[in-house]
Formats: structure tokens, C-alpha cells, sequence
């Protein structure tokens, strides 16, 4: 009849490091990289920009609506 153990192989040092690292590739750059952006995207940055800032001012107005609210509540 066989032992019910199990027999576990012995622990080697190559077995306790991390395994090895994956590098991602990285593209090399190329003359025409660093040129200027384009004209869009200048424009979608202004954009952006201006959509920013009327958000944080309606935020803003919003806010000073419930103060104004809460200042005159009888």
C-alpha cells in the first residue's frame, strides 16, 4: 500500500525571484514628431478651455444663488 503523502519537490533560490519584467516597446522618435500641432487641435484645446471656465462660473453663480437664498429666508 502507498503513502498517502505527497511528495513536494525541494525549494530552489531560482524559484523565490519575481519573474522577469516585460518591457513595453517604445517607438523611437522620428524627425516630424516634434512639430506644432495643427490648427484643430489648437482650436478643441480653446475650446475646451472656455467650456472649463463657463462651468466653474455657473458653478460659482450656483452657489452663491443658495447663499443668497439661504440669506434671505424669512
Amino acid at each position: 500500500m502507498k503513502s498517502a503523502v505527497k511528495k513536494v519537490r525541494p525549494i530552489k533560490p531560482g524559484d523565490l525571484q519575481s519573474p522577469p519584467k516585460i518591457r513595453k516597446k517604445v517607438r523611437p522618435i522620428k524627425p516630424g514628431d516634434l512639430q506644432s500641432p495643427t490648427k484643430n487641435k489648437i482650436l478643441g484645446a480653446k475650446y475646451l478651455e472656455k467650456e472649463a471656465l463657463r462651468l466653474k462660473n455657473t458653478h460659482l453663480l450656483a452657489k452663491k444663488a443658495k447663499y443668497y437664498e439661504r440669506m434671505t429666508r424669512f
